[in-house]
């Protein structure tokens, strides 16, 4: 009996042979935000999604809206830094 493949492993290849490997950077992406924000502000946050090299974020809250804006650079290196490559080219606070 063979070792079977990992599932990661299954989607990756899929994602190559398909050429969808930006869906599974677009989805990484936006769980490396959610993992770099406190629970206090993902509580705050409305949507988050990634679409054509730009990150998406919803939030109820002006004040925080005008303070994710202030560090959205510092965020989108700390994301890409994750891909060794440019995936988040800006992120927009909504």
């Amino acid at each position: 009996m063979s070792n079977p493949t990992p599932i990661t492993e299954l989607i990756k290849a899929f994602a190559r042979i398909y050429n969808k490997q930006h869906v599974l950077d677009e989805v990484h992406a936006v769980s490396i935000w959610k993992s770099l924000m406190s629970p206090e502000i993902l509580a705050q946050t409305l949507k988050i999604e990634m679409k054509n090299g730009i990150l998406f974020v919803k939030v109820n809250s002006p004040s925080l809206k005008n303070n994710l804006r202030l560090q959205s650079d510092e965020f989108r290196r700390k994301i890409n830094a994750e891909f060794s490559q440019e995936v988040v080219k800006t992120i927009a606070i909504l």
